[in-house]
């Protein structure tokens, strides 16, 4: 769920009223998943809290295994995913000698492209 707030200092009345719908419609919010950021130029290091949890703000967000950051560049997703490319490739050279070319392309489409 993305929320935009208005103003920093409502956060958390708005995250209570949140939690409230949540209820209301028969749902379960987890306030140790919440993750926020503020996406304004300065360093804010504010806080919410949400029943007996303290939420800081962050500087990247994962939100459907995208990870957004502050200024909205997404270097740190690409390093992310150039990270596990990489790490798959390296998987199937240890195992390439083992099989033959048909196998090394399927499992090359499957796991890395």
């Amino acid at each position: 769920m993305i929320i935009q707030f208005t103003a920093v200092k409502n956060m958390t009345c708005d995250m209570e009223n949140i939690l409230m719908w949540f209820n209301n419609n028969q749902m379960v919010a987890n306030p140790s998943k919440i993750q926020y950021m503020i996406l304004v130029m300065g360093n804010n290091k504010d806080s919410i809290i949400i029943g007996n949890n303290t939420l800081k703000a962050s500087n990247t967000v994962t939100l459907l295994g995208i990870t957004i950051d502050k200024k909205l560049t997404f270097n740190e997703h690409i390093g992310n995913i150039c990270k596990l490319a990489n790490n798959k490739i390296k998987c199937l050279a240890r195992i390439r000698n083992m099989l033959d070319k048909r196998q090394a392309r399927i499992i090359y489409n499957t796991f890395i492209l």
